[in-house]
């Protein structure tokens, strides 16, 4: 069963005898970093395959656990060797095996297609902000120019409600878009 729901999660299951510096890497953190089954995954590997942005950070997430004999959880981008460029969330922990040798266990996941949805949500909630804010600027502007008084607040009062209104409009659109 575990097998199976490690299956259907796509995450890949990662371990590391940190005395020997043996790295155990499951099918699925292979793929994610698009290497064979056969190929020899060493202690410094996964390290090389860091985004060069994201590296120290994710690095020492990992060695903060590992001093702490804690948890840790760390998203960062890798480069693989066929020049794609995918985001990993990875959460792990350290523990000692029953001959008391210290381990790193955890598991990966690969999230680029949430980090680019994410990414494509927020580009659009910006364009729709300038969007708006310059449309009912503009609104604003005419009613200035236009009605005058008509609303009985004055010009500027009536183009203060106007700005007013949309950032309340964006903020609600927001809030169902997120």
């Amino acid at each position: 069963r575990l097998g199976l729901a490690l299956e259907v999660s796509e995450l890949g299951v990662f371990e590391a005898n940190l005395v020997t510096g043996e790295v155990y890497w499951d099918k699925r953190v292979r793929e994610i970093y698009g290497i064979a089954d056969d190929f020899f995954v060493g202690s410094t590997f996964g390290e090389s395959t860091l985004h060069p942005d994201d590296r120290d950070d994710a690095v020492a997430r990992v060695w903060a656990a590992v001093e702490s004999r804690g948890a840790y959880n760390s998203d960062f981008r890798i480069l693989r060797s066929d020049g794609a460029v995918r985001d990993v969330r990875t959460v792990g922990t350290w523990y000692e095996d029953g001959e008391g040798v210290p381990r790193l266990l955890g598991v990966n996941w690969d999230v680029t297609e949430e980090v680019a949805a994410t990414r494509d949500l927020e580009r659009a909630r910006s364009l729709a902000e300038a969007f708006y804010v310059d449309e009912f600027e503009a609104l604003a502007q005419f009613l200035e120019t236009v009605g005058g008084n008509r609303c009985g607040l004055g010009a500027e009062c009536c183009r203060q409600r106007i700005v007013e209104r949309t950032h309340v409009f964006i903020a609600l659109a927001g809030r169902h878009a997120g």
